[in-house]
């Protein structure tokens, strides 16, 4: 796996219309009700469905120590100016077993949906993971019907590498996802303009 500082997984991440942050206790009580809608969860892999009471507490939990080991970066997303300021979706960079490279996911709620707000995170965090973690790759995969994840990553750079058999923790059984990989080369050229 590509090795990193874990020192660069303590940040916040600044974009147009977006702060990029770590999960506070406070936005539990947001994540929850906002993770917990059918049409967001049954676009992931790994969140379970119905979303259990405490469920956005202990992912809070669980990520700390692996922001601390190096091992993952995952940020919420806060609307800069918002009154509340609290969490209205995630990006972020995990391990996944089998890959030797980090893999960008990212969830976003139903009311913010159609605004650009997830190709404006993730692009930021693909940003960091070829910028300040030093990657020389990222990986993603996401369901074939679930058209707008596969838009924001094709916007990114994001080719197709193949499918593969995962199992679906919303929907209780396996599901074909589509992989999708974008090299630091390829990234690089895309900034420069040589792509």
């Amino acid at each position: 796996m590509d090795s990193y500082d874990n020192a660069a997984l303590t940040v916040e991440l600044q974009t147009e219309r977006l702060t990029l942050r770590l999960p506070e206790e406070a936005d539990a009580t947001s994540i929850a009700r906002l993770i917990g809608d059918w049409d967001v969860t049954q676009m992931l892999g790994r969140v379970p469905y119905p979303y259990p009471e405490g469920g956005a507490l202990d992912w809070i939990a669980e990520l700390r120590p692996k922001v601390a080991a190096g091992e993952a970066l995952n940020l919420v997303l806060v609307e800069k100016g918002s009154a509340e300021a609290l969490a209205i979706g995630s990006v972020g960079l995990d391990t996944r077993e089998g890959w030797e490279q980090l893999e960008l996911g990212y969830w976003l709620g139903k009311p913010y949906w159609g605004r650009g707000y997830m190709t404006e995170a993730a692009k930021a965090m693909v940003d960091h993971g070829f910028g300040a973690m030093g990657l020389d790759r990222i990986g993603s995969g996401h369901l074939p019907e679930n058209l707008a994840s596969r838009k924001v990553l094709t916007k990114l750079g994001f080719r197709d590498v193949g499918t593969e058999q995962r199992w679906s923790r919303p929907r209780n059984c396996e599901t074909t996802v589509t992989l999708m990989m974008l090299e630091r080369r390829d990234y690089l050229a895309a900034q420069d303009g040589s792509a």
